[in-house]
């Protein structure tokens, strides 16, 4: 752990940067035009559509390319990693460019599937919206292939900043221009933006020494290993992005789709940021350990990796919940955002944070399954997640009534059910999960009970308290004061239990937290 703390801790610094400059884009336009107007929602839900198509596809990429790439590397074999490259870019964007031509043809066919049908004007302008942002896809693709280059070639902190040229744009299209060209503005900011977040990674991409030429090779026999991997991996990502255009599409109903962007944003921004920069700089070494047999190594790691994450995320996941409106009055509740939207949002973050743990353990396991170049198990648990969460936002919304809240609650369920059935595949293999780990869960349970406790006795006391008559600090001082009262108990209560954690976790040369 110790050897790669110092790469996470940058990596996640870089990319928590990334993610608010994000959230602040999002909340400028929330603000701007109201969460709950049916054009930004239709923007919403258009934009979404490509990132569906293409996050499926380009993420399936970065899991192909990495193992191959890297493997190609370590081989020192330069002249075949090259040609690889060559060889996956140019098919990617002939195959882009297709996609990109289906959806402008299939965007009738797409408005008619939402809520937005019935009012012809409504109808018009997601059919535009949609065709505006299909080339976005484009430069997803680029996107995906460079980041999974720069993270072979060790270089993860620019991949983790890669989003903020988007986020800088928007962020000044909404300043500048907002009044002027309204939403219909914002699809072609959008897509300027992420054009850019592929120009800024062309000058660290030269500096590998790679030099992009024109090649289809279907016949290169890494292409080839490459096509037996992306297909089970394709199928993974895909039902995780059918999923979230499953809710979104259901959301259109009560016009909540920016809102449920909003609050998924939001929890990707606090706690899987942290998640992501630990995968993205373990995946490659676990890889790497698994190619060499060294599965003694490869088990502590992610026994390591899984305890921290546990440890971290239950007292995060009670945090947000009992938190989350005063979260969102803080972030989001400025402008047109009424309070109305405010209670929404955060029940739906109450709803989607009792999903984190879930959530954070499927995608660490998804990335050891990928190492070991087994791509089918992920496939089989993402099928599965899709379903349930298809079964149970019906259940929610059909039979229990629970309105816009089916979505996120049912995948919340829909995570747990995958990453506990990700669990018992991947301990068969390796046996990382032993008695200690069960002792963990439960001390942190405990630990976060008792934080519990004291958070709520905190907020009673300062509820009537009001900062020099300003909203601002009143509302940092409401959500500030509990969340580090909350944080200063629960390590406390962890030091109480003796939660080996918290004092191994950045020893040199610890080989497995116990």
């Amino acid at each position: 752990m110790k050897a790669y703390g110092k790469m996470i801790f940058s990596v996640t610094v870089i990319t928590l940067f990334a993610r608010l400059l994000s959230l602040v884009g999002v909340q400028l336009y929330m603000s701007f035009f109201g969460p709950q107007n049916s054009f930004l929602n239709m923007y919403s839900y258009a934009l979404n559509i490509p990132n569906l198509i293409f996050n499926c596809i380009g993420t399936s990429l970065t899991m192909v390319v990495i193992p191959v790439y890297s493997s190609l590397l370590a081989k020192e074999e330069h002249e075949e990693s090259n040609k690889f490259l060559n060889d996956i870019i140019s098919i990617s964007c002939f195959l882009i460019i297709f996609l990109i031509i289906i959806g402008w043809i299939a965007s009738p066919f797409i408005a008619n599937l939402t809520g937005y049908r019935y009012i012809p004007e409504n109808r018009q302008f997601l059919i535009f919206a949609l065709r505006v942002l299909m080339p976005v896809m484009f430069f997803y693709g680029l996107n995906y292939i460079f980041q999974g280059v720069l993270q072979s070639n060790g270089n993860f902190r620019v991949p983790a900043f890669v989003t903020v040229p988007s986020s800088i744009t928007i962020i000044l299209y909404i300043l500048l221009l907002g009044k002027r060209f309204g939403v219909k503005g914002l699809l072609f900011s959008t897509v300027l933006g992420l054009a850019l977040q592929v120009a800024i990674l062309i000058p660290f991409i030269r500096k590998t020494g790679y030099r992009y030429k024109f090649s289809i090779d279907l016949k290169n026999k890494n292409i080839i290993n490459a096509g037996k991997l992306i297909l089970p991996v394709l199928i993974s990502v895909s039902s995780y992005q059918i999923n979230m255009w499953f809710n979104s599409t259901l959301a259109t109903k009560f016009d909540t789709v920016t809102i449920m962007s909003y609050v998924q944003n939001l929890i990707l921004v606090s706690i899987l940021s942290v998640i992501y920069s630990i995968t993205g700089v373990y995946f490659p070494n676990l890889t790497k350990l698994w190619a060499l047999n060294n599965k003694e190594e490869f088990k502590n790691i992610l026994y390591n990796i899984i305890s921290t994450v546990i440890f971290l995320l239950i007292p995060a996941t009670a945090g947000f919940i009992i938190l989350r409106l005063d979260i969102i009055n803080l972030l989001a509740k400025w402008g047109d955002f009424s309070l109305e939207s405010a209670i929404i949002s955060s029940n739906m973050l109450g709803l989607y944070a009792f999903g984190i743990v879930g959530i954070g353990i499927k995608e660490i396991l998804d990335k050891a399954f990928y190492s070991q170049q087994d791509t089918k198990i992920p496939a089989l648990f993402g099928f599965i997640i899709m379903i349930s969460n298809i079964i149970l936002s019906t259940f929610f919304l059909k039979v229990i009534k629970l309105g816009t809240y089916s979505m996120p609650l049912a995948y919340s369920i829909a995570s747990f059910i995958g990453a506990l059935g990700l669990c018992i595949i991947i301990n068969r293999r390796i046996k990382f999960i032993d008695k200690n780990l069960f002792i963990l869960i439960f001390k942190s349970l405990f630990a976060t009970f008792i934080m519990l406790i004291f958070v709520y006795f905190v907020m009673l006391i300062i509820s009537d308290i009001n900062i020099l008559n300003s909203k601002i600090l009143t509302r940092i001082f409401k959500t500030f004061v509990p969340s580090i009262v909350g944080v200063i108990i629960y390590f406390i209560m962890a030091i109480i239990l003796k939660i080996n954690l918290v004092y191994t976790i950045f020893v040199k040369d610890k080989k497995r937290i116990d």
